[in-house]
């Protein structure tokens, strides 16, 4: 299980993370059911699929940590600079799997492959687009590092 980052040449896979929870997790808006005066159900939420957040607490190397600085000031700077698409940082997430009614419409991990779930679903683990939303905090942990990060998922990475 671990997460991959990459751009524009850097790249670094987090497989030491501390949290216990997985660290994809859905934004709102979610779906949900209001009731009216009379107690009817009404169906409410976006009608697009909400994008993910990945909050990740991890341990690395004090090596790993200056890539993943130089990660956060490579999407900075391109963050910075038009067109702003360069900024997405590929994010491979192979803690959990995607669930999906097929076809799959997203990119797979490399060397992943898919599971059919009944005869209508699919699982996989997913390639996604992402920006960090705030730089990465790191802090000693004797000899290693422990850092914090937060990244959010910025356009689908097609199948």
């Amino acid at each position: 299980m671990s997460l991959k980052l990459s751009i524009n040449g850097l790249s670094l896979t987090i497989n030491r993370c501390s949290d216990p929870k997985f660290p994809r997790a859905r934004i709102q808006p979610y779906g949900g059911l209001e009731y009216s005066i009379h107690g009817t159900p009404i169906g409410d939420g976006s009608s697009f699929e909400p994008k993910f957040i990945w909050t990740i607490t991890a341990v690395l190397l004090p090596e790993e940590a200056l890539v993943l600085e130089a990660i956060y000031a490579e999407f900075d700077r391109q963050r910075r600079m038009p067109p702003y698409a360069s900024a997405d940082i590929l994010l491979v997430d192979t803690y959990q799997q995607y669930i999906e009614r097929l076809p799959r419409t997203r990119a797979i991990a490399p060397g992943a492959t898919e599971s059919l779930i009944g005869s209508s679903h699919v699982g996989y683990f997913p390639q996604f687009k992402a920006w960090m939303v705030e730089p990465p905090v790191f802090s000693a942990l004797g000899y290693y590092r422990s850092c914090t990060l937060t990244l959010q998922e910025s356009v689908l990475v097609s199948a």
